[in-house]
């Protein structure tokens, strides 16, 4: 099994991993970002993306992001606003908001290690919320 890493990524590549490893943390610790739990996780993914993570906030951001997108899929988010027909309902528009706040952490997650991001924004075709 190869378990050596690339030696640097594309801005596309390290959003989508970063994305990736946010996703994993977030399934196992939740919003647990103690300096137990979440300092090694960054020392780990500064290593896994051959970059250097130090902007801390940006990261808990993005944590407390995926957590509120988890919350609204689950129908515990409390704004959610529903009624049982389903003919009024705000999920649409927390999911929009949680969903830029993941994509501003992420990108200036990325900036915070030096990738260069205004590349993200010209892809054609490249969803952020992937």
């Amino acid at each position: 099994m190869d378990t050596s890493y690339p030696k640097s990524l594309t801005v596309h590549e390290a959003d989508k991993a970063l994305r990736f490893f946010l996703n994993e943390y977030h399934e196992e610790h939740g919003l647990n970002l103690n300096e137990d739990l979440f300092y090694p996780f960054m020392r780990e993914l500064s290593y896994r993306l051959n970059a250097d993570f130090r902007v801390i906030y940006v990261l808990e951001e993005a944590i407390e992001a995926l957590d509120e997108l988890a919350q609204i899929e689950a129908g515990t988010h409390p704004e959610l606003l529903e009624n049982a027909a389903g003919t009024i309902s705000n999920r649409e528009e927390l999911t929009e908001a949680a969903e830029d706040w993941l994509n501003r952490s992420i990108a200036d997650a990325l900036m915070g290690a030096k990738f260069n991001t205004t590349k993200l924004h010209t892809k054609p075709g490249f969803s952020w919320a992937s």
